[in-house]
């Protein structure tokens, strides 16, 4: 069984090196082609009247995304692990998630009690995963996140639920599959990736609920001084 296993974390290591090599060598000529375009756009502001030039911006845009959520995604469960005081914490980052809205609407509303415990965590990976949830809810039509946290012995539970119009049934079940989208301009990666460092600490993301009136996701993450699963180290690039 060990060799078995050592054999799948080999092949996990090669494919998550091609993956980063293909990434890298796609990123060049994409930011060559950035650059180009905005030189031109400078020099000739009539490009900008031309017939599928704004097309051919919001194409690259997404292409630059979707190699930056690649990226994410292939190294998500490489953990920089800190203490986090998770009260403070998560008070904080409800104050940043509110101005994803821009001019929006949007109210982030917080259910923290006072004795939260300290998680060891990344708190930048942990910071995209709420990032993430509340996009979706923006996306979603969303005008009031919540985000409530409580913990036991073992566990630190955070919902993040929303007023949105929910997710139909039938994409339900490959909700956390990779590069499975149904929206416009998504990479089918967000949630993808997001599970994927739950599961890096130990953890869990699942969702909670959903209907009509809105949507709900659980994370869960082990009190613990290291987490439950060893961050997996790639090979150099």
């Amino acid at each position: 069984m060990n060799e078995l296993e050592s054999k799948i974390q080999q092949l996990e290591a090669e494919h998550r090196f091609v993956l980063s090599r293909i990434s890298h060598e796609i990123r060049n000529p994409v930011t060559l082609i950035n650059s180009s375009l905005h030189i031109i756009e400078q020099e000739h502001p009539e490009v900008q009247e031309f017939t599928f030039w704004k097309e051919t911006k919001e194409d690259l845009a997404y292409l630059r995304k979707l190699l930056d959520e690649l990226s994410s995604y292939n190294n998500s469960d490489r953990l920089n692990l800190s203490d986090i005081q998770s009260g403070p914490w998560l008070q904080e980052l409800s104050a940043k998630l509110r101005l994803l809205a821009g001019d929006k609407p949007f109210l982030v509303q917080t259910v923290l009690p006072p004795d939260l415990p300290v998680v060891a965590a990344d708190s930048v990976k942990l910071r995209q995963v709420l990032t993430n949830l509340a996009r979706n809810a923006l996306e979603a039509g969303c005008t009031c996140l919540r985000i409530e946290a409580s913990a036991d012995d073992k566990d630190l539970t955070i919902h993040v639920s929303d007023n949105g119009s929910g997710i139909p049934e039938e994409y339900l079940e490959t909700l956390f599959c990779p590069f499975v989208t149904h929206k416009s301009g998504g990479t089918g990666l967000g949630l993808a990736l997001s599970k994927k460092i739950l599961d890096a600490h130990g953890g869990q993301l699942y969702l909670s609920s959903s209907n009509k009136s809105g949507t709900c996701f659980t994370l869960c993450l082990p009190i613990s001084t290291a987490p439950s699963k060893k961050p997996r180290i790639n090979p150099a690039t």
